[in-house]
């Protein structure tokens, strides 16, 4: 991610299509609003709805993994921890490997705040089995 342009968005990365009418769906317009925010000023929110929607992965995720140092509970709308919930709710790991390292180490890192948020009983059972065994 080090060749990034951090003042780009995912629309200028060619990461997703812009809409350019207005949909009845507010997700669609969010999603379409957040995708065309430069990297750089994309908020919890924006990074939570883009990463549940599967948009510009190798670009969120390794933000989102930043954020998740700093707070693992950083909230978007709905709850703390929805961001580390969006992360760990990925299915497409298997491209992400490096960001899988350090995911897990961000869960090791945080096991306390995880258990006493109960995020834990939320986690697929690979990293339910992370916690419980380290």
């Amino acid at each position: 991610m080090s060749n990034v342009k951090w003042n780009m968005s995912l629309v200028d990365l060619g990461e997703f299509e812009r809409l350019t009418e207005i949909s009845p769906y507010n997700l669609i317009n969010n999603v379409n609003r957040y995708a065309a925010i430069m990297l750089k000023d994309l908020n919890v929110e924006g990074l939570r709805m883009l990463i549940t929607q599967g948009v510009g992965l190798k670009y969120c995720v390794p933000i989102a993994l930043s954020r998740l140092k700093k707070d693992i509970l950083a909230e978007g709308d709905f709850y703390p921890g929805d961001l580390f919930m969006a992360v760990a709710d990925l299915n497409e790991w298997e491209e992400l490997t490096n960001e899988k390292k350090i995911f897990l180490e961000i869960i090791l890192e945080n096991k306390i705040a995880i258990l006493d948020n109960k995020l834990d009983s939320r986690l697929n059972v690979q990293f339910q089995t992370l916690i419980t065994n380290s």
